[in-house]
């Protein structure tokens, strides 16, 4: 599977995934999804940003360059209202 096509299933799958990784994030569906090249990236009700796909570059935002097939927490306790993801940035 292409890293490209790794994002596209992310994008098929995201109405099944949950974020109840954090803390206080509710086990709940994201309520804002945005698709990148090559990964993903969603919001949960609580503003709490996670992505998941390649991350050679640190397009995930969790602080490291290792690719993700589920939800990574983004680093920096940030919360977030939208999410927009485009050709290796976010």
């Amino acid at each position: 599977m292409t890293p490209f096509s790794a994002a596209l299933a992310g994008i098929i799958l995201v109405g099944g995934c949950t974020a109840s990784e954090g803390p206080n994030d509710p086990a709940g569906p994201f309520t804002a999804v945005s698709a990148g090249y090559p990964f993903t990236c969603g919001i949960t009700p609580l503003g709490n940003g996670y992505c998941w796909g390649y991350d050679r570059d640190g397009e995930l935002g969790d602080g490291d360059t290792t690719s993700s097939v589920t939800p990574s927490a983004m680093a920096g306790g940030l919360t977030f209202e939208e999410v927009s993801t485009g050709y290796f940035f976010a």
